[in-house]
């Protein structure tokens, strides 16, 4: 798949192994966004450094699915995905 959005613990905390998984999935191309569980948790920068990860910056694991698929449809570089969930 193109991308998915995992949830994870306040402020993007992982486990290490979902850490392993993360880093697996972006190393085949697999763009992976961070939301978080927590009703209130904003996760706006990104615990650990993974090429092709994405911080939700706050939108619900729903919210930021809707976003992945329609940012989708425009790029697949994580840069300007990243910009997307940072604007929308």
């Amino acid at each position: 798949c193109a991308g998915v959005v995992i949830r994870t613990f306040a402020g993007g905390r992982c486990s290490a192994g979902m850490i392993k998984k993360i880093r697996q999935l972006t190393n085949q191309g697999t763009l992976v966004v961070l939301a978080s569980r927590v009703q209130a948790g904003r996760i706006t920068d990104l615990p650990f450094e993974v090429e092709g990860l994405i911080a939700s910056n706050g939108h619900t694991e729903n919210k930021s699915q809707i976003l992945l698929i329609l940012g989708l449809t425009q790029t697949k570089d994580s840069t300007e995905l990243q910009r997307i969930f940072n604007t929308y």
